[in-house]
């Protein structure tokens, strides 16, 4: 993925791990009730039934918990990949790319918030996606 495109999904991926994480909360709340049925007040009578049923919906969730985990864990590591490199941009060029990718104003749009000519704000942005190029290592 190219270093204007990670931009561009800043902000979805910001609503992802929202997303991601109160699904994540509601699993586990979940899961502690499934995990919490013991055999003994699942039902008696010597049959397995009920045992299998609780074991396999115990392992479902594990499953489905791992994998959000694992969601998790890629969307907040593109995040934090995104805002170290946003650290090393001046004031400027920050405001640019939140204007720019985050609000996805075009770039008229953005030399008017700026106060700087089209032509300005163009050779802005190619400098600021280049540093950035740089930085990720893109």
């Amino acid at each position: 993925m190219n270093v204007q495109d990670e931009l561009y999904y800043y902000t979805t991926y910001q609503s992802k791990l929202k997303q991601h994480t109160l699904e994540l909360e509601r699993l586990l709340r979940e899961y502690q009730g499934v995990k919490g049925m013991a055999y003994d007040s699942v039902g008696g009578g010597g049959t397995n039934a009920i045992n299998r049923a609780v074991e396999n919906e115990v392992m479902i969730r594990e499953v489905q918990i791992n994998r959000l985990k694992a969601m998790i864990e890629e969307v907040q590591y593109r995040i934090n990949i995104v805002d170290a490199a946003l650290e090393t941009l001046s004031d400027l060029e920050q405001r640019l790319v939140k204007c720019r990718y985050f609000k996805r104003f075009d770039l008229y749009q953005v030399s008017e918030i700026l106060g700087y000519s089209y032509s300005g704000v163009r050779k802005l942005n190619t400098k600021t996606i280049d540093k950035l190029t740089h930085v990720l290592g893109r």
